[in-house]
């Protein structure tokens, strides 16, 4: 998307949007656990109706952010496998643990963003 000026906008996408592109492109296995649930269902419901509670809201952009810059540039299966196996960044544990933790813990978003940067190079 280009803004007025020419320049590079970011695309804003809702919490039901983003849920969707999780679950379509990583599979709900990995989006429930990327924010740190373990009923697939509830996130289902949540990419229908698009109202995540406010304490997933960060797991969420956290899990899309970094799965999508990933797959933007790898593809889905690259991105699925960056979130599942271990990071050196991460101090070896997989970036999925962190993207959970990303509500309560301004440490694990940094985490996440930066296995992401070290990923991409």
């Amino acid at each position: 998307m280009v803004g007025p000026n020419a320049e590079p906008q970011e695309e804003v996408l809702s919490h039901k949007e983003k849920l969707s592109w999780c679950l379509d492109k990583l599979g709900q296995r990995i989006t429930t656990a990327g924010i740190g649930l373990s009923d697939a269902s509830t996130v289902r419901y949540w990419s229908i109706t698009g109202v995540p509670p406010e304490d997933v809201v960060a797991p969420i952009d956290t899990l899309y952010g970094a799965a999508k810059r990933v797959a933007d540039v790898y593809g889905d299966e690259t991105a699925r496998a960056f979130l599942r196996g271990p990071s050196p960044y991460a101090g070896d544990r997989p970036v999925l643990a962190f993207t959970a933790m990303a509500g309560v813990d301004e440490t694990a978003r940094a985490v996440v963003e930066g296995a992401v940067e070290a990923f991409l190079g």
